[in-house]
C-alpha cells in the first residue's frame, strides 16, 4: 500500500499518501479531516461492518496553497 507522511510546510498541514500528490490542508480542514478519521477508526473498534452507524462524511476543503 505504501506509506503515508503528514508535516507542517509553512502555515499549513502537508498530507501525502502512498503514490498521490500531496496536498496542502488548512489547520481547521486537517482537524476536520482528524475528527472524521477518528470516528471510523472507533466505529470498526466498536462495531461489526452490519451494525455501523457511521455515515460519510464530506468535507468542503478551502484550499490553501502553501
Amino acid at each position: 500500500m505504501g506509506s503515508a507522511s503528514i508535516y507542517r510546510f509553512r502555515d499549513t498541514v502537508a498530507a501525502h499518501i502512498g503514490t498521490g500528490a500531496t496536498v496542502y490542508l488548512s489547520p481547521a480542514d486537517a482537524r476536520k479531516i482528524a475528527r472524521a478519521l477518528n470516528a471510523a477508526a472507533r466505529d470498526i473498534g466498536e462495531r461489526e461492518f452490519t451494525e455501523s452507524t457511521l455515515t460519510p462524511v464530506d468535507i468542503e476543503l478551502q484550499g490553501r496553497k502553501p
